[in-house]
């Protein structure tokens, strides 16, 4: 998770902190079981670039 976060930070380095712990945290399917979801790396960049270009 933190390798993802700091990949996000230097791709997106005006982002703050609290944007990309949401957008990779938002990236993952819904929880519907005890194991933790896959992070969806690719989902959590389209977001921080959508929210920085639109």
């Amino acid at each position: 998770m933190t390798g993802a976060i700091a990949l996000l930070w230097s791709e997106f380095p005006q982002s703050t902190p609290a944007d990309l712990v949401s957008a990779v945290t938002r990236s993952s399917a819904r929880r519907t079981s005890v194991v933790p979801p896959l992070l969806d790396a690719w989902r959590a960049y389209e977001t921080v670039r959508a929210a920085h270009y639109g």
